[in-house]
């Protein structure tokens, strides 16, 4: 057999045992993840979006937000269920996330996800208003990010 033919035959062995393995853990359900290991994706995406220059109403809301979640839900920010994002979507590289959930001004958004997939979000768009009562503002929050959780 010639060098190349040796070669082909190697590589076409190695690719059918790959695709076999793949196959097979696909079947028992652990196609890519070490079973053993504790899921890492979230449940829930919380993002705060704002711009470069920030107010003392701004900085509230971001923090209100982020102590809510941290308040309501210890284990599920403990084990990364609900995950925290703080971004200026007016910077370039945010762009597609400001078109994508409409921003123009500062804003929350809680997405739930699948298997790392964002399966569907919703701006809080009472933050606006609730910034001045900090527990209505908190309980806004945790109610939507609960209803977000239980879906999932």
């Amino acid at each position: 057999m010639r060098p190349k033919s040796i070669l082909t035959a190697g590589l076409l062995a190695f690719v059918a045992a790959s695709v076999a393995v793949l196959a097979i853990d696909a079947v028992k359900g652990k196609a890519g993840e070490d079973a053993s290991a504790p899921a890492t994706q979230a449940a829930v995406l919380v993002q705060y979006f704002h711009v470069t220059a920030r107010c003392e109403t701004c900085n509230n809301m971001e923090n209100y937000a982020r102590d809510a979640l941290q308040t309501a839900f210890p284990d599920e920010w403990r084990d990364a269920r609900i995950q925290w994002r703080s971004l200026d979507y007016t910077e370039p590289r945010n762009e597609d996330l400001a078109a994508r959930y409409h921003l123009d001004c500062n804003s929350l958004v809680v997405s739930s996800l699948r298997g790392g997939v964002e399966v569907g979000w919703k701006k809080l768009d009472r933050i606006w208003d609730l910034v001045g009562d900090r527990a209505a503002y908190e309980r806004y929050v945790q109610d939507e990010v609960r209803a977000c959780l239980e879906a999932y």
